[in-house]
């Protein structure tokens, strides 16, 4: 079973796909949405060479064995369209976020977790510690990265029943 028939059509999802490591963060991370049963948009930042925010829209992009995790985080409602979402992540900015400590250099993870507060925001995802909620994703999505790099497992679909970060 692929990892596209197991999410749910209209919610968002956090990501985590395998990259190399080390240096930096064990994974890339994105955004998910699922429109219909076997299609949805991936939002992420990618570096090549320099960053820019791109959409894919790729069933593959979920049976891709470098995807490790999900974790549905929020729903789109009817009122709420593709053009919504992109005016929305292209408001998240580049190069810069509260979250990037001092000397550290900005990557997608600062990217995904500022552009999931501007979600949080809109109230499309209830959540009032997206830094928690990351870390939290980090942390469940960490013991399945090399398995699934070697083909040995399967993507996780992290349950978002973590309360902790809703409060």
């Amino acid at each position: 079973m692929s990892l596209g028939s197991i999410l749910e059509v209209k919610y968002i999802y956090m990501m985590a796909f395998w990259r190399p490591y080390p240096p930096g963060e064990p994974f890339h991370y994105g955004l998910y949405v699922k429109t219909k049963h076997d299609d949805g948009f991936l939002y992420h930042v990618t570096q090549s060479p320099s960053w820019s925010f791109q959409i894919v829209k790729d069933a593959d992009t979920l049976s891709s064995r470098i995807a490790v995790a999900a974790m549905k985080i929020g729903v789109v409602d009817d009122a709420i369209n593709h053009e919504d979402l992109v005016e929305l992540f292209e408001r998240v900015p580049m190069l810069q976020s509260p979250r990037c400590a001092p000397g550290e250099e900005w990557r997608c993870n600062h990217w995904t977790r500022d552009a999931v507060e501007l979600l949080a925001q809109q109230g499309w995802v209830q959540c009032t510690d997206v830094d928690k909620l990351w870390r939290d994703f980090r942390e469940a999505a960490l013991p399945h990265r090399d398995a699934c790099a070697e083909g040995r497992g399967s993507i996780e679909v992290i349950d978002k029943n973590m309360p902790q970060w809703l409060h």
